[in-house]
Order: C-alpha cells, then sequence, then structure tokens
C-alpha cells in the first residue's frame, strides 16, 4: 500500500506540474455541446487540423521539427461533418508516423495502430456490442496473429467482469466487478487466471452515492489499509489511509472558493515523511492565474499566468530555486478564430514556432 500511495502523490505532482496541455481558447465555442471541436477549441466547421512545431534559431524559423517535450507530437486530426473525431495521427519529430487512432467520436476508439521505423507494430482492435459498450480489446502483430486480449462482460451497461488472455487465448487474469442496487461498484476482486483470488477492494458510499470508503485485502482476506473519504456538500474535502492498525499513512486535505474551484489541496504521506501543499487563484474566468507548490513547508515553485482577451493563455512565469522563467505566447487567427501560428519566447527569446493548416467543409 506504501507504494500504492506514494505513486498516488507522485502522479498528482506530475500532473500538476506539466506543462499546460491546452494554451490555447478555453472559452465556449460555437459549436453544439455534443462537437468534439468544442473539446479541442475549434471553431467553425472544421474537417481537419494538422499542426507542425519548428525550433527556432537566431531569431529565424529553421526548418527543423521540435516540440517543447519528449512526451509532445506534431499532429493531425480529422472530423466528420458533425464534428465528431474520426481520426488522430501523430508524428516524431523525424516527421515518421508513430501513431494513429481511428475514432467514432472521440470517445470511441474503433483501431488505434502504433507504429516502428515508419511500419505498423502493433494494431489494437476495439469490437463494441449493440449498446456501445467495448466488449473485446484484441492486439495483434504485424502478421495478424494475436499478441494478447481483454474480454469485457457487461449487464445493463455495468462492467461485471474483466478477462486477459494472452496469444494462445490461455487466460491469464480475471476482474469480477460487483454492484449494489443503486449501481455503485461495491467490490472489485481480482484473479490469477479464474481460480486464485490475488487481492480485492471493498468500497461503501452514503445516500446520495458519493463513495466514504474503500477497504483493501489480500489473497488470505487480509485487510491491508482503508481509505475515508469526507464531503462538504459534493465537493471531497478530506481523503485519510489507515493501516490495519489505525496508523494514518496518508491524508489529503482540499479548500475550495464560492465557485467550487480548487483553492487549495494539502497532501502528508508518512510513508515518505512529506508534506506537500498547493495554492491556485483564478480570475472571473475561472482561469488559474496563480499556483504555488510547497513542499515541507518550503515553496519549490510558484507559476504566474496572464491571458488575452480570447480567454488564451499567452504568458507564464515560473520561479524556483533556479530564478524565474518567463514563458510568452504570440498568435495568429484566421477568420474564423481559430489560430494558425504560435509564436513561444522564453525569456523573451523565440524558441518554437508551432504552425497549423485548419481545412474546412
Amino acid at each position: 500500500m506504501k507504494k500504492l500511495i506514494t505513486l498516488i502523490l507522485i502522479s498528482t505532482l506530475l500532473f500538476s506540474c506539466k506543462k499546460d496541455k491546452d494554451e490555447e481558447v478555453i472559452a465556449v465555442t460555437n459549436e453544439p455541446e455534443f462537437s468534439d471541436l468544442s473539446h479541442y477549441n475549434l471553431y467553425g466547421p472544421v474537417k481537419s487540423v494538422e499542426e507542425k512545431s519548428f525550433e527556432i534559431i537566431d531569431g529565424r524559423n529553421s526548418g527543423s521539427l521540435k516540440r517543447e517535450t519528449y512526451s509532445e507530437y506534431d499532429f493531425v486530426l480529422e472530423f466528420n461533418q458533425k464534428g465528431q473525431l474520426i481520426r488522430e495521427k501523430k508524428f516524431n519529430s523525424t516527421g515518421a508516423l508513430h501513431e494513429e487512432t481511428i475514432y467514432d467520436g472521440k470517445n470511441q476508439i474503433v483501431d488505434y495502430i502504433q507504429y516502428m521505423n515508419n511500419a505498423v507494430f502493433l494494431t489494437t482492435k476495439h469490437t463494441r456490442d449493440d449498446k456501445g459498450n467495448t466488449i473485446i480489446i484484441t492486439r495483434r502483430n504485424p502478421d495478424g496473429s494475436q499478441y494478447d486480449k481483454i474480454v469485457q462482460t457487461f449487464i445493463d451497461s455495468k462492467l461485471v467482469q474483466k478477462r486477459n488472455f494472452d496469444a494462445n487465448e490461455r487466460l491469464m487474469s480475471k476482474i469480477s466487478f460487483t454492484y449494489d442496487e443503486k449501481g455503485n461498484l461495491i467490490k472489485e476482486s481480482y484473479y490469477k487466471n479464474t481460480e486464485r483470488i490475488t487481492n480485492y477492494i471493498t468500497y461503501e458510499y452514503d445516500d446520495t452515492n458519493k463513495k466514504l470508503s474503500e477497504s483493501y485485502f489480500d489473497s488470505q482476506n487480509n485487510n491491508v489499509s482503508n481509505t475515508k473519504y469526507e464531503y462538504l456538500g459534493d465537493l471531497l474535502v478530506k481523503v485519510e489511509s489507515y493501516l490495519p492498525n489505525g496508523e494514518l499513512q496518508y491524508s489529503e486535505m482540499k479548500m475550495y472558493d464560492d465557485n467550487n474551484n480548487l483553492t487549495y489541496n494539502k497532501v502528508i504521506d508518512n510513508s515518505i515523511k512529506q508534506v506537500s501543499e498547493e495554492k491556485i487563484g483564478y480570475d472571473s474566468q475561472k482561469n488559474i492565474v496563480s499556483h504555488e507548490f510547497i513542499q515541507n513547508g518550503t515553496t519549490v515553485q510558484s507559476i504566474t499566468k496572464g491571458y488575452d482577451d480570447s480567454n488564451r493563455l499567452v504568458e507564464t512565469a515560473t520561479t524556483s530555486q533556479n530564478g524565474t522563467s518567463k514563458r510568452t505566447l504570440f498568435f495568429e487567427t484566421d477568420d474564423k478564430g481559430n489560430w494558425v501560428k504560435k509564436t513561444v519566447l522564453i525569456d523573451k527569446m523565440p524558441v518554437y514556432e508551432i504552425q497549423r493548416v485548419i481545412l474546412y467543409y
């Protein structure tokens, strides 16, 4: 459980500290709510978006592809006339295809294809029933042979069983899910093949279906840990995890403003003797304008952000023990209001130019 708690904390901090994924329009677009275009902050009847990032050297576009972080890729998005995402392609720094995903709307993956050296490496096929539930996920090698497979069973659109098979159709593991009469998940059981249970988790809820607790057990029914949740109205305000002897291992406390924006988060992880705090400020549009990270009483990083009249993030100043770094963005837009060129300056020096080619129906 110590490893689990530590992993949760690390994931939280990484998520909080990473570069803003969306630096474009955050405001509501003129697209219907169901349109995937609004998720990508795109205006008008967009057919496709091709985005490439170039390195700027000596103040000029070098023509060399380069992203700010290794986790980012140049990409192409394609949409149907209803505004639903139907295809996404990602390319590495050499311009080679890295992966391709076929969609039936952004929440419905049909095929996922991974590439290596410009050749297909793995293909993942999602098969659905007539209610839209994903019942089979099959990964195949380039020659079409099975790599592995997941089979999922649903009852009234509730996932009740998940089975994992290897390349030879041997059952490797299974997870079963049990629900109460309100549809809340109350037990999650993990098996090695179909016979031997390895561990399970139980859940409890209040009268309004908010989760109150979860308890972890091993294969011998020994309680491993217990986690409790507290709320203020619908807002989660406290999380506490205990060992069976009552020793507090992990706690999290949250505070919110009048608009239900998270303004303070404090995590105490006794397994690594660390106290982490976050303080978050917002503007009237609910954009984050300040973010402070504190560890064991010492501020390790503070971030301030500025937005333009179109609600785009245009300035970020990050202060740490290494000093302050300022990141500034300049946009050029088309007649639909979509940006087609973004220039990234770090400490007033232009370093990246991101270009978009947008086609419309």
